[in-house]
């Protein structure tokens, strides 16, 4: 897909860190600017997209960890 679309930039988000972190290596492999691969390394991280850049943001959001028992109340 990479070869196909040939994005201007690329964030690997939907797959776990193993994978990310391949496809990061591959794009890498490929020619793409190691500036243009976004990989945020920790939930909570804003990515900024404008018309002309996009960038990671300084500040972060502060998400809970939500634990699911299965239980109901």
């Amino acid at each position: 897909m990479l070869a196909l679309v040939r994005p201007e930039y690329f964030l690997p988000f939907y797959i776990s860190a193993r994978f990310r972190y391949s496809y990061r290596k591959l794009a890498i492999d490929m020619g793409m600017d190691e500036e243009r691969i976004l990989m945020p390394n920790e939930n909570g991280i804003i990515i900024e997209m404008y018309d002309d850049v996009v960038q990671v943001a300084t500040k972060k959001l502060h998400l809970h960890t939500i634990l699911i028992d299965g239980k109901g109340r």
